[in-house]
């Protein structure tokens, strides 16, 4: 079935708290200028228009009753939310003299009631066009596909009259299909010790996740009811429950409907539908003709043919045609009339480097002197179509430079240091959203928390006194002052998630690992290599030609790496850290060592007439750790361990494995030509012991085992160490240069920048999971004005 799809509002790349268009023209210049660029680096593909894709999902269609009940019950009071939809549903069920519901109505139909639902609920307008778009895209058919599946496996194991197809109860491991039977059942004191007849199975558990707990159930007896919204019986069975909430513990769970509508599979239809919607493969179905037996011959001739036209002018028409074989005569009139137009110099394909200086901000001003509400039209015709205006750009960009002013080229400047080449960064009312975690259903749940971030912001607005059970504390406040005072917190809120953001893992907290633990195998500040660098502090404060802060010599990006070297994962990393010493990076490198089999108990067993004592160790993580700690005792030699490392690097690639006779060699070698102790002394000398069991006990307090990781500066980064700082390098130069230009970090701190930067960013000395684990967010629409002022601290009026 095909929905109505509905846009809920515009989104922007920037949005206009602040400084208003100036950043908005910033903002979309700088992503213009980076787009531009790529386009002129890569050939361009050119995608065709209108380009009709029909998706087969491996789930059957579920009703659309099931999906918007599941709808309500996610936005705002999760529970109460389900059992009112159930209640409406069947109020308008009765009125259209129906008692199937669900199973039986057609979609238009349950779309109809769902929409007069929300319309009688007095919905925002904007969360009307929400829902609307959420139940075009099918976004709780998963949910509902998951009660299907227990209900199928509940049949499976219990039997009896859950076969007959109708709503049934389970408590007990026992199935009941009738009111009385349940009525008779749990009016009857429970028995002692009730089980569930052996059945240890999910379909007789509980998921907070997935069933709909009916928020007003007292009880200890766990009671499940599998239904249909809408439905007759399922009505009758769960009043029957509601009598009794005081002793059970209910929960409701979708029962599959069968029938010839429902059994074809759910097509998804649209324009551009791209293939990893709800990280779920998809089959693209064919649609040609079947009888066009000579089809697919046809297309491999026409790509032969096609092979030797190769670009012009920027397309790349050999792509184009295989992609679209159907298109070839088009495509090759296409491409003789851009000959024509280049060699009558009508279109240039050829650009000197000055030429291209400032093709950016002249297509960033072509894109803002169009009409606000087709500015999105006019930036996609420029990026499919960019040859044909790249001449026009260039001759614009030097005119468009000279116009801009001082401050516009600093804000350009801003922006280019924190917008990467080749990136997209997306901006929903000025909450940056992850690029590579953006699909349709991930951009609806961004949307549904911001209408009910600004929504719940409204109602306070609104409120005059708290809510009480007399009175719901609301009156009806002048348009004029609520904008005014709307537009205010939007800024604020705006501003405040623009520095500090709002996605998971967004600030990511810094944890604070001591340096006792950390061995530093760099030091910008006394390494000669560095001479070059300005030796003043301040001169962070200046930008480069590129608009990227001027590095000093000090120690103000620490990068230290987790790892446990019998991993590939770690050697990955050590490798990663030698290539970064041996190019110089102005980064100070630290490293410690995981031990995947330490353990803090010791084991003790009888040999003989002595006792001995096991502490469970990786021997060749010891020997590493052993070997590096001494070279960097007391007189450090960095280059005697970089050249350990990489030895123990080429042992793992030349034989596979690390053995623990291999690194004792390569350990004692080392230690030899730079004049150390033994390594049977080293892992016996009370200092290296309590080294290496404080640090494997720190981290495993912290909970920061699970290596490798990189700590930049404090912050968590999982996986390899490049990826952390090619991602997060320049961001972290631009907070310590906010540190310098505040004064908090000085020329003082120059003893001890880690520490210094650590506490200045309240860093934690203990991880906690918490920070990193999924943000649930509580209801509190029903006290907005008490909770609003006690956890609305992210608000600052002005």
């Amino acid at each position: 079935m095909n929905q109505p799809h509905h846009r809920p509002r515009n989104i922007a790349y920037c949005t206009d708290w602040g400084r208003g268009r100036g950043r908005f023209a910033a903002t979309l210049t700088i992503l213009l200028l980076w787009s531009v660029s790529l386009i002129l680096l890569e050939a361009p593909t050119v995608e065709g228009k209108g380009v009709h894709v029909t998706l087969l999902a491996p789930w059957t269609e579920t009703p659309l009753l099931q999906e918007g009940c599941e709808m309500v019950a996610a936005r705002g009071a999760h529970f109460v939310g389900f059992y009112q939809c159930m209640q409406d549903v069947w109020k308008r069920v009765q009125a259209m003299n129906s008692s199937d519901g669900a199973a039986k109505l057609t979609q238009k139909s349950q779309y109809d009631i769902l929409l007069d639902m929300m319309e009688q609920a007095n919905w925002p307008p904007t969360q009307v066009k929400l829902a609307k778009m959420r139940l075009a895209a099918r976004l709780y058919s998963p949910v509902v596909e998951a009660h299907w599946q227990l209900a199928r496996k509940a049949k499976q194991l219990i039997g009896g009259c859950s076969t007959e197809g109708g709503p049934f109860v389970l408590t007990a491991g026992k199935v009941i299909c009738s009111e009385d039977l349940l009525e008779e059942t749990l009016s009857a004191p429970a028995p002692v010790n009730e089980t569930q007849d052996g059945h240890e199975d999910e379909a007789f558990s509980l998921f907070a996740e997935i069933d709909q707990l009916h928020p007003n159930a007292k009880g200890s007896r766990v009671v499940i009811l599998y239904g249909v919204v809408g439905e007759e019986q399922t009505m009758q069975l769960l009043q029957v429950l509601e009598r009794h909430l005081h002793a059970v513990r209910l929960a409701f769970r979708h029962l599959p409907i069968s029938g010839r509508m429902w059994e074809h599979p759910l097509h998804v239809q649209g324009y551009a539908v791209t293939v990893d919607l709800k990280n779920v493969e998809y089959k693209v179905i064919d649609e040609k003709d079947k009888n066009d037996a000579g089809t697919d011959a046809n297309d491999a001739n026409t790509v032969e043919e096609t092979e030797s036209i190769g670009s012009v002018g920027g397309f790349n028409l050999t792509l184009l045609t295989q992609r679209y074989p159907q298109l070839k005569p088009q495509l090759n009139a296409f491409a003789s009339h851009l000959v024509d137009m280049i060699d009558r110099d009508e279109v240039k394909v050829d650009f000197q480097m000055w030429e291209t200086q400032y093709m950016g901000i002249a297509a960033a001003q072509y894109v803002m002197d169009a009409e606000n509400e087709k500015r999105l039209n006019v930036l996609m015709n420029l990026l499919t179509k960019f040859p044909l205006h790249a001449s026009k750009l260039s001759k614009m960009g030097a005119t468009v430079k000279a116009k801009m002013n001082k401050k516009m080229h600093e804000e350009l400047m801003e922006f280019a240091s924190v917008v990467r080449s080749g990136t997209s960064p997306v901006f929903l009312n000025g909450r940056n959203l992850a690029a590579e975690k953006l699909n349709l259903f991930s951009f609806l749940q961004k949307l549904d928390e911001e209408e009910q971030l600004l929504e719940g912001v409204q109602r306070v607005f609104t409120s005059y006194r708290l809510p009480s059970a007399n009175h719901d504390g609301f009156f009806s406040a002048k348009t004029d002052a609520l904008n005014q005072a709307m537009v205010s917190v939007r800024r604020s809120v705006h501003r405040y998630i623009a520095s500090n953001g709002l996605e998971d893992g967004e600030p990511v907290p810094r944890i604070w690992l001591p340096q006792r633990s950390v061995l530093w195998l760099n030091n910008i500040q006394r390494d000669v290599n560095y001479v070059y660098m300005p030796a003043a502090l301040e001169a962070i404060l200046h930008l480069n030609i590129n608009g990227v802060p001027v590095i000093p010599r000090k120690n103000l990006i620490h990068a230290v790496c987790v790892v446990d070297p019998t991993t590939v994962a770690g050697l990955q990393n050590i490798f990663t850290i030698l290539k970064l010493e041996e190019s110089k990076q102005p980064v100070r490198l630290g490293i410690v060592f995981a031990d995947n089999k330490w353990s803090p108990e010791l084991s003790v067993f009888k040999r003989g007439n002595d006792f001995i004592t096991d502490k469970s160790l990786s021997g060749v993580t010891v020997i590493i750790a052993a070997t590096v700690w001494e070279l960097l005792k007391g007189e450090e030699h960095p280059q005697d361990v970089l050249e350990f490392l990489s030895e123990v690097v080429q042992a793992r690639s030349t034989r596979g494995n690390l053995e623990e006779d291999e690194i004792k060699v390569i350990s004692s070698n080392i230690l030899t030509l730079a004049g150390k102790t033994t390594l049977d002394n080293i892992l016996t000398d009370a200092s290296f012991v309590e080294y290496y069991q404080d640090t494997q006990m720190k981290l495993r307090e912290m909970k920061l085992d699970a290596s490798p990781f990189t700590l930049l500066n404090g912050k968590m980064f999982q996986g390899n160490m490049l990826h952390a700082l090619r991602q997060n390098f320049m961001e972290e130069l631009h907070y310590v240069r906010g540190l310098v230009q505040s004064d908090a970090l000085t020329e003082r701190d120059d003893d001890d920048f880690y520490e210094s930067i650590l506490r200045l960013s309240g860093a934690r000395e203990r991880y906690n999971e918490a920070f990193y684990s999924e943000k649930f967010y509580a209801d509190w629409t029903s006290k907005p004005s008490l909770i609003f002022f006690f956890t609305g601290r992210f608000c600052f009026l002005q």
